[in-house]
């Protein structure tokens, strides 16, 4: 029997890859902003994105 994945939309048609980068980029006098990090939930998955450039796609845990 084949088993089908499930059809998921594409990343970037549910977040904007522009303004994620821009979340991180250097302020318009250029100066660098201080670390930090984004979450979101996309097909099941907590997917963590820092401003040092790393990108984690972890299993959703309860509660959230």
């Amino acid at each position: 029997m084949e088993i089908e994945p499930p059809e998921y939309d594409a990343l970037y048609d549910v977040i904007n890859p522009e303004a994620l980068d821009s979340l991180f980029a250097p302020r318009e006098n250029g100066t660098s902003r201080g670390s930090g990090r984004v979450e979101f939930v996309f097909c099941g998955y907590r997917v963590v994105v820092t401003s040092d450039g790393d990108v984690d796609v972890l299993e959703k845990t309860g509660g959230r």
